[in-house]
């Protein structure tokens, strides 16, 4: 069995949810406290860790999805929730109830999409291209392993230009690139953004699921304009398609799990 944690309720959760329902034989998703309320944020990782651990038996695996692995600040200065320390207790934890820990292996979630080759391509064909080239330089940071939070780099002023509170932080730059990249995509339903059910779906839903679920006359008439134009490459695939290939070409491909794995993992024992 495979317990899954996400740190919050949006689009990283969302895509975690799609990637486990795909390829995941059985999982469970640990988002509550003890007394049964929904809970999200770093804040609540280390009560929800404790809790899954609870339940685990030998052999299962405990995944968890960050949605930032920086350490936030507290007025104060200090470290509000330190991801290290966190890690390091939760690999001893799993280690005594011979758990398999799995961590998401990115900085932020945003850097799956912003890394994922797909959206410079896309954004150049059906969308902004200046916005393009700053994904492009992005990607290339992080592929090298670089810090690409740079305020003097040219391809950094600007989107802190035109995208309010891009220059607080690495995490809020990443979000802000994202989502300019993605909203400036004309046909299909790409934007990716904080906000709860802000993920596009075009990205990781079957396109035909797109088409056929019940929908008006005139949202009808504008996929199909949007269908007819999609400069996706991915397009008319599955979500199980769409999924393997932002892994085999973003930042994913070099996690220690693939998504293959995850139906082994879910009913595999030590």
């Amino acid at each position: 069995m495979i317990y899954f944690i996400a740190e919050d309720s949006n689009s990283a959760h969302t895509f975690w949810i799609h990637v486990l329902e795909t390829f995941a034989d059985a999982y469970t998703e640990v988002n509550t406290d003890a007394q049964g309320k929904k809970v999200y944020g770093n804040s609540s990782l280390e009560s929800r860790v404790n809790h899954a651990l609870a339940k685990t038996r030998p052999g299962d695996s405990l995944f968890i999805a960050f949605d930032n692995i920086g350490s936030p600040l507290a007025p104060d200065g200090y470290a509000a929730f330190d991801s290290g320390d966190f890690i390091l207790n939760t690999e001893e934890k799993c280690r005594q109830k011979q758990v398999r820990l799995y961590i998401t292996n990115y900085y932020c979630f945003e850097e799956v999409f912003i890394s994922y080759e797909e959206l410079e391509s896309i954004c150049l064909k059906d969308g902004d291209a200046k916005l393009a080239a700053t994904v492009g330089y992005v990607r290339e940071q992080i592929n090298r392993g670089t810090d690409y939070f740079d305020k003097n780099n040219p391809h950094i002023t600007y989107i802190m230009s035109i995208a309010k509170d891009a220059g607080t932080n690495k995490e809020h730059f990443a979000d802000a690139l994202l989502y300019q990249a993605t909203r400036s995509i004309e046909h299909g339903y790409f934007a990716i953004g904080k906000e709860q059910d802000g993920f596009g779906r075009c990205w990781i839903t079957a396109c035909e699921e797109i088409r056929y679920r019940k929908q008006s006359q005139r949202a009808r008439s504008a996929l199909t304009y949007f269908c007819n134009h999609c400069a996706y490459t991915a397009k008319n695939a599955d979500t199980k398609q769409k999924l393997l290939d932002i892994e085999n070409r973003s930042v994913l491909k070099h996690a220690n799990l693939n998504f293959e794995q995850l139906r082994t993992i879910s009913h595999a024992l030590i």
